[in-house]
């Protein structure tokens, strides 16, 4: 009945269900990123905050106030409650003036009328970068000027503790409220436009660093949340996936190297990626937050967790998106040597780099093993290697159970014969990849 329920009001009221369901993922970027994406897909806009148009929550924008049963809209506007560094003090605050008294007509007449210690530098500079003060003025300049707006404010709050009559009071109109001679300096940039929003709304909100690229990559790569959903499909595949690097943390390894774990994301969602040294020491300098970047790389679902690892990476720009593609696909021929197809792995010594994997062996054990069987496989594994990722199939009552090792092991009859003395017949196999 629920599912029936919200696929009515989704099909009937697309704009209104959506802002709801953003407004119950409140916190949860992860979520929030994906639903502004599918937002996007049914032609609706989501728009970053607005002084005189968000609410608390996400909330529908309607071109009329006139109360009408069939009025729609194709906007929903970021609520105030998502930007970071303002509290709800100062969110109840605006908003009530604003209904009370109406929308701020101009910089100076929200600084006037917005009556609370908490607008102050931390909340002002929230404001400005999220977005929220765009019709008020330039984000870059406002930032710049934040000492004369903080004077403003002061002299203001003064004004109305005295509680003299004075053209700063609460009542004054726009035309006497002296103006606030603001300095020049150069606009902000578009990508330092994306980046303050990146940092005080979580995500992207009036556009992504990828969509410049969107007609170049079309059906050129897949999509993170495309991987996220589907592992089966696309495990043991060589993929193509974009993305701003978001963050970066560097480790070393046991042998004294440097890997990252970096996280990218595109327009749909973010995932984890994987930097071995070999990877690292190619191209060091791609690695770096807010570039955006496309790579060859392969899915990892080890212990659970959804990560990508990286085989070639290059940085995308205007100007080389085709030939990044090509340079990207030579790579990747080139990287398949004799039916062996490159590939990351973990081992029981630590990280390392790359291996060339010709396939998958798999030993099927008993349900019960004692600690003097494993330590014989163990033995015959670390005497053959070889090629073959080895997989560990455990019976058990319901079914069988699938244990990916660290090792990599040859095909050889010796192999087969040796597992199959110690297990029984029928209990090795290989396939090759591809």
């Amino acid at each position: 009945m629920i599912a029936y329920q919200t696929a009515y009001l989704k099909a009937h009221y697309p704009s209104e269900f959506m802002a709801s369901l953003l407004t119950s993922d409140h916190g949860n970027i992860d979520r929030i990123a994906i639903e502004v994406e599918e937002c996007r897909q049914m032609g609706l806009e989501v728009l970053p905050p607005d002084i005189n148009e968000s609410f608390s929550t996400f909330t529908v924008v309607y071109n009329t106030l006139e109360v009408k049963k069939d009025k729609t809209s194709q906007k929903i506007r970021f609520g105030l409650s998502a930007v970071k560094n303002l509290g709800e003090n100062i969110i109840k605050e605006i908003i009530k003036e604003r209904k009370t008294n109406g929308p701020h007509k101009s910089l100076e007449d929200l600084l006037s009328r917005v009556k609370t210690k908490d607008l102050n530098k931390k909340s002002l500079e929230a404001l400005i970068k999220s977005g929220a003060l765009d019709k008020l003025g330039e984000r870059n300049q406002l930032l710049y000027n934040m000492d004369k707006l903080l004077v403003f404010i002061k002299s203001v709050n003064e004004e109305a503790d005295s509680k003299q009559s004075s053209l700063f009071g609460m009542m004054a109109t726009e035309v006497a409220l002296p103006k606030l001679n603001l300095d020049s300096i150069e606009v902000a940039t578009d990508k330092q436009k994306l980046n303050w929003e990146k940092e005080f709304l979580g995500l992207y909100v009036s556009a992504h660093p990828l969509h410049e690229f969107a007609s170049s990559l079309m059906n050129k790569i897949i999509p993170v949340s495309e991987l996220l959903g589907n592992h089966d499909t696309y495990r043991e595949k060589l993929l193509k996936v974009a993305g701003v690097i978001t963050k970066v943390k560097k480790i070393i390894t046991r042998k004294g190297e440097s890997m990252l774990f970096v996280r990218i994301e595109d327009t749909t969602n973010g995932v984890e990626v994987l930097v071995f040294p070999s990877v690292l020491k190619s191209d060091a300098n791609i690695w770096q937050e807010d570039k955006v970047i496309m790579m060859n790389c392969r899915l990892s679902d080890k212990d659970g967790e959804t990560k990508l690892i990286c085989n070639q990476a290059r940085e995308l720009n205007a100007q080389n998106v085709s030939n990044v593609l090509q340079e990207l696909e030579q790579l990747e021929s080139s990287g398949t040597n004799h039916g062996y197809i490159k590939k990351s792995f973990y081992n029981h010594d630590g990280l390392r780099g790359e291996l060339l994997v010709a396939g998958y062996a798999y030993v099927l054990l008993p349900a019960q093993i004692d600690a003097d069987l494993t330590e014989k496989l163990k033995t015959i594994f670390k005497k053959h290697p070889g090629k073959y990722k080895v997989f560990l199939i455990v019976k058990n009552p319901q079914g069988a159970k699938k244990i990916i090792t660290n090792f990599l092991i040859d095909d050889s009859s010796t192999v087969k014969e040796e597992i199959e003395d110690l297990l029984g017949k029928n209990t090795f196999k290989t396939e090759e990849l591809g």
